[in-house]
């Protein structure tokens, strides 16, 4: 049996941007899935100072991915960055009060997606694909 596990792995990307997507046609063009998984941190994190390096870290990404991704949050108004008083070099990451509302939408449609998964798989199912998905993880990285 021939192993297909990136092959998998794209489609099911592919899938999850479909649907994530299905509610604004050309939300993914604007930001990207990657700019979506940072909205969502922000949003988990929006009581804290979070940076650009935060980001980095958080996503295992090169600085000028960060950049690229925040530049177009920044463009389409979701954010803003600001300068902290103890470092002009610092930016500190501002969400706006449009990134709020889009975040809103979005979570509902991860929250339908994850009930659809819940609903169709087992708990040890749930438990065995999350630690498979980590240990990947940690090889890619």
């Amino acid at each position: 049996m021939e192993n297909n596990v990136i092959g998998e792995i794209i489609k099911i990307t592919h899938l999850l941007r479909r649907q994530v997507g299905c509610g604004d046609a050309d939300f993914h063009e604007r930001i990207g899935m990657t700019g979506i998984r940072m909205v969502r941190y922000l949003m988990d994190n929006r009581e804290k100072d979070t940076f650009q390096k935060d980001l980095e870290v958080e996503f295992s990404l090169r600085a000028s991915s960060v950049s690229v991704t925040l530049k177009k949050l920044e463009n389409k108004g979701f954010i803003t960055r600001e300068a902290v008083e103890h470092d002009a070099r610092l930016k500190r990451i501002v969400l706006t009060d449009k990134l709020s509302e889009m975040h809103d939408e979005k979570s509902k449609q991860y929250d339908e997606i994850e009930k659809k998964i819940n609903d169709n798989m087992t708990e040890q199912e749930i438990k065995q694909l999350d630690a498979l998905l980590l240990k990947l993880s940690e090889i890619l990285e």
